[in-house]
């Protein structure tokens, strides 16, 4: 048996039945699981990378209007300038979210399904008791719920820092409220 037969055999040992081994099927088979495999990874980098800068930019947002707004020297004109970088930020975060929002339903599909896979094939083991094997499952199961916890935490945190942004609006003293700081 060739490393390709054993692979093709072992990693997809349904298919055997319905495809018989060949050696072009079985690279074709690993190079699309690699291909997947990087895909999925990436989605979820992509996520949390286009998350992070969201939030960052409701947390520089919050910032500035804390040291703008807040020291005594806030204006209608600054909170006029608030209220309009609020609002582009909102329309970014719509057109983000038309792209993101099938993404994160994807990404939270699938890393569902293999966290429940992994915790099935813990509760069911296979007859591969070795160290490696042991120590991959484990890996594999942790590095599957920590992405969906750093999904989860960056998504939350946009929510958070556009809620603490709302706040510096509801504290708009009454001689500076014009109809564009109304939120």
């Amino acid at each position: 048996m060739t490393a390709w037969e054993v692979y093709y055999v072992r990693s997809h040992g349904q298919w055997v039945e319905i495809v018989p081994y060949h050696a072009a099927i079985a690279v074709y088979v690993f190079i699309s699981n690699k291909l997947a495999l990087y895909a999925w990874n990436y989605l979820d980098i992509t996520i949390i990378v286009l998350a992070r800068a969201v939030y960052f930019r409701f947390k520089a947002l919050y910032d500035l209007g804390e040291a703008e707004l807040w020291n005594g020297l806030g204006n209608v004109s600054k909170w006029r300038r608030f209220a309009k970088d609020h609002e582009e930020l909102c329309r970014l975060v719509q057109d983000i979210n038309l792209f993101l929002s099938p993404l994160i339903f994807v990404s939270y599909a699938s890393n569902v399904y293999f966290v429940c896979l992994q915790f099935n094939l813990s509760l069911n083991p296979s007859g591969d008791k070795s160290a490696i094997s042991n120590i991959y499952a484990a890996w594999s199961f942790l590095h599957l719920v920590a992405r969906m916890f750093l999904v989860s935490i960056t998504g939350a945190r946009v929510n958070e820092w556009a809620h603490k942004v709302i706040e510096i609006f509801r504290r708009c003293p009454n001689e500076h409220y014009v109809a564009e700081v109304k939120c």
